[in-house]
């Protein structure tokens, strides 16, 4: 194909993908300037950019007026200082070497780029730092040095660097900090430090970055913090010392973090915490202390402006009465696995100041505590709760103490004991509440739902179960939900009916279950049913899942779905297979029968007198048993023991069931002329489906040598880097934890989709969308990130572009990913 051909195409492609950025702009006059390299790009923008393993060295000339270079995944293993004289990088802003294989820069290399604001070396094999690194570069704002290998970082590294806010050396090898290693670092307000090997910091360490907001430590061997460790952080607003060894804490190490507003300490090995008087830590409004070996925790009320408190997983840990009164304001209060015991006596009572009160709880997390009763005196002072996590085998509820819970919206019920199901409510549950979760179920609950007024309900999550089967109707009188999900359960069968009733429903997920097949029709009453995950099950890939197949065309399903049996289609991801792909044997087949199946196949076989005698109930004991067979070969076989009898059930349990009497055999010249036009409808089938394969070649051929020029639109729309961070519970109405692209305006989030390799929908066709999962109710505006896979590597980075599905709430209806 000639380069007209190539540009024609390019703004082809230019001109539909500008439906979704108005900014897309033709390619056809700046494609050749990159045409010397197969696998980069270049854009209108000032974008280099160059993804595969082609490059050696550092590109000796740049198109003109380039801003941006991007070099992912070659192999250039040093940088030379004449790499960047004169040969048009003197306007560089931004410039990111990653996962390239460098390992070693000469002296000055990047001296003559005193205008860049950006640098990324992510991913390299570098060992060591100094100051020549990064010589000149007065301008630089943003440095990160992730998962590379570096061990020393000289003093004076960063000294000329006084213009630079983040500094990124997370995943490296550094062991030791010591005075002076960040100097020069005066406007400094992000550093991470996270999944090094640090056992030691000097004392005032941190003393010369007193701008600093944000110090990440987590995952590294530190063992003590004393009280100088934090000298000089004043401004630091959130501090993480998480996944250490620490088992000491000096009583004055926070003293000067008066403006600290989260603290991380969770995961070390602490047994005692004390927070002295001297402390200043007025402002801290979290402090996550799980995870630890504590037993005590002393002087929490020098923390007046405390939201969050996290203590769980301390299963030692005790605390003393009227120890959370003086914490006027908190929010979120988790203590599971602990032996603390969750009462009034906690906050007010005999002993305790006038001072105290009951705080404002949102959300309280007390399952696997030593709570042994939920009484209606204490939900009633708990008016503004929303999120409550209770539960154990041995744990009493008073009747009708949870339907006070006027503002609860999610309940989470943990290893109840079976007779808290059979309870007959004289108050149905919270009128406000839209999501219900379940630990450890010996059986689902129906009754429980429709008497409790589980009608209202949005979402239903059932996680570590130990029933077998989902009965026909098991949803009745839950019309309202919208998300099902059954997860890490021992679910082996579904009823055919099972899901009736259930209109609304927009996502089902049954993951990690014993499921091996479904029932034909089960979707038949889901008709906005738009997501289906049910990966990591023993699916059978046999004729009696073949339904499947044509239903997942209209439904997205997850990419990681595959079959388990038969032995030649294990492993194969079932959304990428045929109907043809799914055979059963001629004379028996394997199948998890459902209720509806055995029905029939009983109706033709069974005689009118049976062999052996049976009642009503016995019938009825004998059908369900045969709904639940998982792993049993049935077969019919002729016999003429009886005039009666003409076929047998047989199953892996041995077990014979009488027949019908004997039906006459169909015309076997019926039969022959039926297997032929079958035959020959397959045959030409065959030929349309070879046609169609030939048809998709050439066109793969074709996208195959246009992709950089779509890649280069593609670059258009990708979004500048992100700030990462997890989303508390607090921010989503299902409390369900996300991670989350965050942008610079805080009123829109990105939601991040890797699955692009396979053609498929998201389907947002909710009926109460203000209640979809990772849409935090202050949000004015949603993007759906897209990404195209530029390698077979999945380690790769991948590019693409966003596209807005959520604005002003309201939701597109349905969004193409691909």
């Amino acid at each position: 194909m000639d380069i007209g051909s190539i540009s024609f195409i390019s703004f082809l492609m230019c001109s539909v993908l500008s439906s979704f950025n108005s900014n897309c702009r033709t390619l056809a006059s700046e494609q050749a300037t990159c045409l010397g390299f197969d696998e980069c790009f270049c854009t209108n923008e000032g974008v280099f950019a160059c993804y595969r393993d082609e490059l050696s060295g550092i590109p000796s000339t740049l198109p003109p007026n380039t801003t941006t270079v991007k070099l992912k995944y070659q192999n250039i293993s040093k940088i030379y200082k004449a790499d960047f004289v004169d040969s048009g990088y003197e306007g560089l802003l931004v410039l990111m070497i990653q996962n390239s294989k460098l390992r070693d820069i000469e002296n000055g290399s990047f001296a003559s780029l005193t205008s860049l604001i950006e640098f990324n070396l992510d991913g390299n094999e570098l060992t060591s730092l100094d100051a020549t690194n990064f010589h000149n570069l007065f301008n630089l704002k943003l440095l990160s040095l992730t998962s590379n290998a570096v061990e020393i970082i000289e003093n004076g590294t960063f000294e000329n660097l006084t213009k630079l806010v983040s500094l990124d050396l997370s995943r490296n090898k550094i062991s030791t900090l010591y005075t002076g290693i960040f100097s020069g670092l005066v406007n400094l307000i992000f550093l991470s430090l996270k999944e090094n090997e640090i056992y030691f910091i000097d004392r005032k360490t941190f003393q010369v970055v007193q701008n600093l907001r944000t110090l990440n430590l987590s995952f590294n061997r530190i063992r003590e913090l004393d009280n100088f460790t934090f000298v000089g952080l004043d401004n630091l607003r959130y501090l993480s010392i998480s996944d250490n060894v620490i088992d000491y804490v000096g009583d004055d190490t926070f003293q000067s973090l008066s403006n600290l507003s989260s603290l991380s300490l969770a995961q070390n090995r602490l047994t005692h915490l004390t927070f002295s008087i001297t402390n200043d830590l007025r402002n801290l409004e979290t402090l996550q202390l799980n995870d630890n070996q504590l037993t005590s925790i002393h002087n929490l009320s020098i923390l007046p402006f405390l939201k969050k408190l996290d203590v769980s997983n301390n299963i030692q840990l005790s605390l003393p009465f009227c120890s959370l009164g003086e914490l006027p304001i908190l929010q979120s209060l988790f203590m599971s696995n602990t032996n603390v015991t969750f009462t009034l006596r906690l906050f007010i009572g005999t002993g305790c100041r006038d001072i105290n009160i009951v705080p404002p709880l949102q959300h309280l997390y007390i399952q696997h505590s030593n709570t042994k009763r939920i009484d209606l005196d204490l939900t009633k002072a708990l008016p503004y709760l929303q999120n409550l996590s209770f539960g154990d085998l041995d744990i009493e509820i008073e009747n009708g103490s949870l339907s006070v819970l006027d503002n609860l919206k999610v309940l989470s019920l943990h290893n109840l004991p079976s007779s808290f199901y059979r309870l007959k409510f004289s108050n149905s549950l919270p009128s406000k509440m839209t999501t219900i979760v379940f630990y450890g179920l010996d059986n689902f609950p129906v009754e429980f739902l429709s008497h409790a007024g589980g009608e209202r309900l949005l979402r239903l999550v059932i996680r570590n179960s130990n029933f077998e089967y989902l009965p026909a109707n098991a949803f009745a009188n839950l019309s309202s939900l919208e998300n099902v999900e059954i997860h890490n359960g021992s679910l082996l069968s579904i009823d055919k009916d099972a899901l009736n009733g259930l209109g609304n429903l927009t996502k089902l997920e049954m993951t990690r279950n014993r499921l091996s097949t479904l029932p034909e029709g089960l979707f038949q009453s889901t008709p906005y049913l738009g997501v289906l995950n049910i990966h990591e099950n023993p699916w059978s890939c046999d004729c009696n899942l073949k339904w499947l197949i044509a239903y997942i065309e209209l439904i997205t399903i997850d990419n990681l779905t595959e079959c388990v049996s038969p032995t030649e289609m294990s492993g194969k991801v079932i959304s990428l297979l045929s109907e043809s792909d799914f055979q059963c044997n001629d004379v028996s087949f394997s199948a998890r029968l459902t209720s509806s199946s055995v029905t029939k196949v009983v109706t033709r076989i069974m005689p009118s007198t049976p062999m052996f005698p049976t009642n009503e109930s016995t019938e009825e004991t004998t059908n369900r048993t045969y709904t639940r067979f998982s792993t049993a070969n049935y077969a019919t076989q002729s016999t003429d023991a009886t005039d009666k009898a003409t076929a047998i059930l047989t199953a892996s349990t041995s077990a014979a069931v009488s027949t019908e009497d004997e039906q006459k055999s169909p015309d076997n010249s019926q039969l022959n002329l039926t297997f032929i036009f079958l035959g020959m409808s397959g045959i030409i089938v065959l030929i349309l489906l070879i046609s169609l394969g030939i048809v998709g070649y050439k066109y793969y051929q074709l996208s195959k040598k246009t992709r950089s020029t779509s890649q280069s639109c593609a670059d258009t729309f990708s979004n500048a880097s992100f700030n990462t961070r997890e989303i508390d519970d607090t921010e989503l109405y299902d409390n369900v934890n996300a991670k989350t692209e965050e942008t610079s305006d805080p009123y829109i989030y990105n939601i991040p989709n890797q699955h692009c390799d396979v053609p498929r929908r998201y389907s947002l066709t909710a009926p109460r969308l203000k209640h979809h999962n990772n849409v935090p109710p202050t949000v004015r505006e949603v993007r759906l990130q897209t990404f195209k896979s530029t390698s077979n590597d999945p380690n790769m980075e991948s590019e693409g572009f966003s596209e807005k599905i959520y604005e002003n709430q309201v939701f597109r209806k349905e969004t193409s990913l691909c």
